[in-house]
């Protein structure tokens, strides 16, 4: 099933089975999200009112519960502990490559952190635009930098419009 969720940081979908939310992406309309999907996973995705689900909308909206409601089957075990640890960032907060990296005991992999939060199947419902560059710049985001400074913003991480030194 796939739903469609207004962000602050614009439209996205996102796919869902009893298992869990396995994948989020925007899309310019739900055609296209399918046909990714499909392309992605083999997997065909038929369409579900987003207000039938708002347990699903509310982890994509805030990131809480994720890790209870995500399908994290398809990624490797070094993303999981990655993704896990992104899950945990409150909202409105923002943490370093570095600390992720740290986090997870491996505190040399700050540039496979950031390949793992790169390869996450489902932005939003897990955080991974919490995670900033150690000197305070936004770094890069599956969905754009701009969706990236909007969500952070939404949540009060940059009151200011800037991000502070995180390292």
């Amino acid at each position: 099933m796939w739903i469609e969720v207004d962000t602050p940081g614009g439209r996205v979908f996102a796919a869902f089975s009893e298992l869990g939310i396995s994948y989020v992406a925007p899309a310019h309309d739900s055609a296209e999200f399918v046909e990714h999907f499909h392309s992605r996973t083999g997997r065909l995705a038929v369409p579900a009112l987003a207000e039938e689900h708002p347990e699903i909308v509310d982890a994509i909206l805030t990131g809480e519960r994720a890790l209870e409601l995500c399908d994290l089957q398809q990624v490797s075990p070094f993303t999981r502990r990655v993704l896990e640890a992104a899950a945990r960032i409150e909202r409105g907060q923002t943490r370093s490559y570095q600390w992720l990296a740290r986090s997870i005991g491996m505190p040399q992999a700050s540039r496979a952190v950031g390949n793992a939060l790169g390869s996450n199947p489902i932005p939003l419902a897990i955080p991974c635009h919490r995670i900033v560059r150690g000197d305070g710049t936004l770094g890069g985001y599956a969905f754009g930098t701009q969706m990236k400074r909007c969500l952070l913003e939404h949540e009060g991480a940059l009151p200011s419009g800037t991000v502070g030194s995180l390292a």
